[in-house]
């Protein structure tokens, strides 16, 4: 009867992980052929379940941390794809992106996708939304707290990417997929779980690109 249990919890966990929603503007293969310096922006964080016992300022905290280091992650990520002749745009480096976005006091300014793509001198956004059952990041002690449930082994995980063309100030490319992230999981696994799949529905992809499972 274990086993059983443990198969079922398996197929569950693959059906989760398996299922993406995918969109494409009818012209996001000639609108991406243009694009040649993309921007990472910082993703959207948030979690289902939150205790009554952190303070605002620990949670933003959190937040802050965990957008970060997935911001890094998925740079890093695009970077290799890029390396293996698999994507040929060319992408900012976060440093730049960053500093610039302070200056424009993003994300609390009303400015448009095109505004923003102006003044980054970039040709278009890649934003990304992340909703986690608990935290990815380091910082157990604030983890402990931050949730009811933090005993559960897994972690679902709700990305929603968009690609947004500066020039028409439109997306063209939007990707949506949870995934369960396992016992131990960090936030490099986490994203390569995600961006695994994601990177290759990406009208930016070259199939006549090296394969890897990297």
């Amino acid at each position: 009867m274990k086993s059983i249990k443990s198969y079922l919890v398996v197929i569950s966990l693959v059906l989760i992980s398996a299922c993406a929603q995918v969109f494409y503007s009818p012209d996001a293969s000639k609108l991406a052929s243009k694009h040649r310096t993309v921007a990472i922006m910082p993703p959207q964080v948030s979690y289902n379940r939150i205790s009554k016992k952190i303070s605002e300022a620990d949670l933003q905290t959190q937040i802050q941390t965990e957008s970060s280091n997935l911001q890094t992650e998925i740079y890093n990520w695009m970077l290799r794809r890029q390396s293996k002749a698999q994507i040929r745009q060319d992408f900012q480096a976060l440093s730049t992106t960053n500093a610039k976005l302070k200056a424009l006091k993003y994300p609390d300014s009303a400015l448009t996708a095109a505004q923003i793509c102006a003044a980054l001198k970039v040709d278009a956004l890649i934003y990304t939304n992340f909703k986690l059952s608990k935290p990815i990041s380091d910082g157990a002690a604030l983890a402990l707290i931050l949730f009811t449930n933090y005993s559960t082994p897994t972690n679902t995980v709700n990305m929603n990417l968009n690609i947004t063309d500066g020039a028409n100030d439109k997306v063209i490319f939007n990707y949506n997929h949870t995934y369960s992230a396992g016992v131990g999981s960090t936030v490099n696994t986490v994203v390569n779980g995600l961006m695994r799949n994601a990177s290759k529905k990406m009208p930016y992809f070259n199939r006549l690109g090296h394969e890897t499972n990297q």
